[in-house]
């Protein structure tokens, strides 16, 4: 996979990454979310090491249900930061909606500078 950079207009500047997940499979998927949007765990590079950067975190004020995808649905998001790095996200989804942590699913690279 090709690895994405995307460069702070300001070294203090935030960047959003969007991305799109797609169910590719023939039945309904759940994934984690919130908000009804995914909620991917963030792992960023250190030393050749991926290491786990941020959580799975939800505020209690939004929707915890995991999403429904049916075979085919896509749904768009984006993932914001303001500091440097080299970054995965990983996105957790199940078979049914109590399962929604199941599996996992890590997406391609991306470079903050």
């Amino acid at each position: 996979m090709a690895t994405r950079s995307v460069t702070r207009p300001r070294p203090d500047s935030m960047v959003s990454i969007s991305y799109r997940v797609t169910n590719r499979g023939s039945s309904s998927t759940y994934l984690l979310a919130c908000g009804q949007l995914p909620t991917p765990e963030t792992d960023r590079l250190v030393a050749n090491s991926w290491q786990e950067y941020g959580g799975t975190g939800c505020v209690a004020i939004y929707d915890m249900r995991p999403l429904a995808l049916a075979p085919g649905q896509a749904v768009d998001a984006s993932w914001s930061s303001d500091v440097a790095g080299t970054y995965r996200l990983r996105l957790f989804f199940g078979d049914d909606p109590t399962a929604a942590t199941a599996k996992s699913v890590i997406g391609p690279t991306f470079v903050v500078q």
